[in-house]
């Protein structure tokens, strides 16, 4: 299970590349569930399923240290940046006709997917038997609930009490991309389901770390990778005013996922 965090989901797969090789084969994950940045290293690892773990780590390793700016986001100071910057501003401030998406723009985000994860493979391990299952998370823009979308394994009634749903199909770019949209700086994604468009937002924003999910798909021991240290920190004084970029870790992600 793989929580969400930008780049750091790059510390994600360096410490999988530690622990997969010494995984004994029953042992080796069968549910594979993630959210955010955690949903781009679920993508990759179910569509490698069937490799040794050793390959994976190395192959995961490249693939993260290859990743440029480029690559997620187009460049700040281009024209369609600076316009959609100013539909934003615009909408702040109330004027008329103005309207914005998204602070950032992630187009570049869909090619690089798709060049860097072979997504029909991942349907192809489940049905191999190299995979249980494979999900990832997301938050609807309709409902604010996380819907996992997952590829195999059981088809779980809807938890009212926790605000989950969930969506068997076969993964794909699409998903991942509404896993990582983070609300604000990334545009929300269209997924359509049952000939009807829905949008979703970043999974992280209600369920980062998706527990509760891989136990309701079946698993019954968790290897948890998460992004945020729960290590006990001393309290310091700061010598100047906190700014935008100091908040918490629940209110820093954002910052944090910029590429």
């Amino acid at each position: 299970m793989l929580a969400g965090g930008g780049t750091r989901g790059a510390y994600e797969i360096g410490a999988l590349s530690a622990l997969l090789p010494e995984l004994e084969d029953d042992e080796r994950p069968g549910i594979l569930i993630g959210t955010s940045a955690g949903a781009v290293n679920t993508a990759y690892l179910a569509a490698n399923a069937e490799l040794s773990p050793e390959r994976l780590a190395t192959d995961g390793l490249a693939l993260w240290r290859g990743i440029r700016y480029d690559q997620v986001l187009r460049p700040l100071a281009s024209i369609p940046e600076l316009l959609r910057l100013g539909a934003y501003l615009g909408e702040v401030l109330g004027l008329p006709g103005a309207c914005a998406v998204s602070v950032l723009d992630p187009a570049p985000f869909t090619a690089t997917l798709e060049g860097l994860i072979e997504f029909g493979q991942i349907h192809a391990n489940v049905e191999a038997g190299h995979l249980t299952a494979a999900a990832v998370v997301a938050t609807s823009g309709e409902t604010n609930l996380s819907v996992v979308f997952h590829d195999g394994g059981p088809e779980p009634e809807a938890d009212t009490r926790h605000g989950i749903r969930y969506v068997k199909t076969r993964l794909a770019e699409d998903h991942v991309q509404a896993s990582a949209a983070i609300p604000v700086l990334f545009p929300a994604v269209p997924i359509d389901r049952d000939g009807t468009r829905h949008w979703y937002f970043d999974g992280g924003t209600r369920l980062n770390t998706p527990i509760k999910p891989a136990l309701a798909l079946g698993a019954r021991r968790l290897i948890v990778v998460a992004l945020n240290s729960l290590a006990f920190r001393e309290e310091r004084s700061h010598e100047r005013r906190p700014d935008v970029l100091d908040g918490p870790p629940s209110c820093s992600k954002p910052c944090s996922s910029i590429l």
